[in-house]
């Protein structure tokens, strides 16, 4: 797979208030411009590009990897793919020696320099070391080569990395980073397991006024990340539905006539949920709580030992919903199902 990855933003780094300007940043504002994906896979060209609703972004980095969330919409798990990146740039500058260094001084940028500029979780081992190789009134050249052993959401992953960047004495910060990748990355429960080799050119610049980003900071950003803006928006091409959901539910597969996802935590698997159109009933009919219970208790059968609550509501929408929890167990296994219905008045 061939692929080729263009972004244009503009960001606002945060720091935290009262503390040194060269601190972390731990919140970043970013407008996307551009944002868009070409890739060649078996001869056939596959485009995706940044919806206008998820342009304007929240960056969290008290964690790493960073989260990510848009300020009006939702994304979807390939948009989040797509603004994973290698490198970030609001940790560009932790890749700096933190020590008077001159001409031909080789050093070592910290751990924790290194999983805020790869976005990783955590990581365990790295032998990656800068060398100083030029300073001018105006700038200073480094350049940086080696290995690095981590995990990303509890996968581990072995990225090399050789690259180049420049730092702005004027400016006080970096200005331009190229980068070659080599990432392995073993096999996960919710993505299957890569060897990449990319290539990251960043051009970074001061702006005089903001483009599309509010002109002053935003004050209303919660200090933790408000989990209502991390759902994700999941879709079924195949049966024709969408939900927002916790971004740990993925689409694992979508065939005529059933779609099933799973929840990941940390590369587990704790929760899946299938999807199955019915026949469709006549307009105006509707299945009642009891005749939904009386179908489960056939389907499951010898594995099912009691309900443990049904209900019915009616959704904003107008979408009818009837839910049963049940619990029972299977090969010994105690299992937990939570069965759904929807139907509308059309009879769908």
């Amino acid at each position: 797979v061939y692929k080729r990855q263009s972004f244009d933003y503009e960001e606002r780094l945060r720091r935290p208030v009262g503390v040194e300007v060269d601190s972390e940043v731990t919140l970043a504002e970013r407008y996307y411009h551009v944002v868009k994906s070409s890739s060649t896979l078996n001869k056939k060209q596959h485009e995706i590009e940044l919806r206008p609703s998820v342009r304007e972004t929240i960056v969290h980095r008290e964690t790493l990897p960073e989260v990510i969330y848009a300020v009006d919409d939702y994304f979807r798990h390939d948009e989040l793919e797509l603004l994973r990146v290698p490198a970030s740039s609001a940790a560009i500058d932790r890749l700096l020696p933190i020590e008077a260094v001159a001409v031909g001084s080789v050093y070592q940028p910290t751990r924790e320099a290194l999983t805020s500029l790869l976005t990783v979780s955590s990581v365990e081992m790295s032998d990656i070391r800068g060398e100083v190789v030029a300073i001018t009134e105006s700038n200073a050249r480094i350049e940086f080569r080696g290995q690095v052993d981590g995990s990303i959401d509890g996968v581990p992953t072995v990225i090399r990395a050789v690259g180049k960047l420049t730092f702005d004495r004027v400016l006080g910060t970096c200005t331009w980073l190229a980068m070659g990748v080599h990432e392995t990355r073993e096999i996960g429960k919710a993505e299957p397991g890569f060897d990449v080799s990319a290539v990251i050119k960043m051009l970074r610049r001061p702006l005089d006024n903001t483009i599309a980003l509010p002109g002053e900071p935003r004050l209303s950003i919660p200090a933790a990340i408000p989990q209502d803006r991390l759902y994700v928006d999941l879709r079924s091409d195949e049966i024709g539905f969408g939900a927002l959901m916790d971004r740990r539910w993925r689409m694992m597969s979508d065939v005529p006539g059933l779609a099933m996802m799973r929840m990941i935590d940390r590369d587990r698997s704790i929760a899946q949920c299938d999807f199955r159109p019915l026949v469709n009933l006549e307009p105006g009919a509707q299945w009642t709580l009891e005749a939904l219970q009386g179908d489960v208790r056939r389907t499951l059968d010898e594995q099912l030992e009691q309900f443990v609550e049904a209900d019915q509501r009616v959704s904003d929408s107008g979408i009818r919903v009837l839910r049963v929890t049940a619990q029972g167990a299977v090969e010994g296994v105690p299992i937990q199902w939570v069965i759904l219905h929807f139907s509308d008045d059309s009879g769908r």
